[in-house]
């Protein structure tokens, strides 16, 4: 079944948040934590970079596209599953996304276990959808 999704992030603190990975997660093992990126616990997954400012109350919506000039807010495809087809395979599918998702160094070890941005409330940057595909 051919999905695109649609990801609404919102800054629902009091500060502003900068520059932070989100990810996207089709059917992983387990649910994902922080500092777990979709290759880890998935074989299908997409990552988004958001490069810019949120201020309090701001949302930016990304979608399952490459990212491009005419389409900024899509996914990296330098860091996203390779074999991504904009599908789900039938049966039951869980999808989760993770804002905030990582913050690692090159080596891999990582730099702070909340993610790039610390955060007031850390326990709201993931969420789940189960998708059931007939066949």
């Amino acid at each position: 079944m051919p999905v695109t999704y649609r990801v609404t992030v919102t800054n629902v603190g009091r500060e502003p948040a900068s520059n932070f990975w989100v990810d996207l997660y089709v059917n992983p093992r387990r649910p994902p934590n922080v500092n777990e990126p979709w290759n880890e616990l998935a074989r299908q997954g997409l990552a988004w970079f958001f490069d810019g400012t949120l201020q309090p109350g701001e949302s930016v919506t990304l979608i399952s596209f490459p990212r491009s000039t005419t389409n900024p807010f899509g996914y990296d495809p330098a860091v996203s599953s390779p074999t991504w087809n904009g599908r789900l395979p039938p049966g039951r599918n869980t999808i989760y996304v993770y804002v905030d998702s990582w913050n690692r160094n090159v080596s891999g070890d990582i730099r702070s276990p909340f993610g790039s941005i610390e955060e007031g409330n850390e326990t709201n940057n993931r969420a789940d959808i189960t998708i059931v595909v007939l066949e």
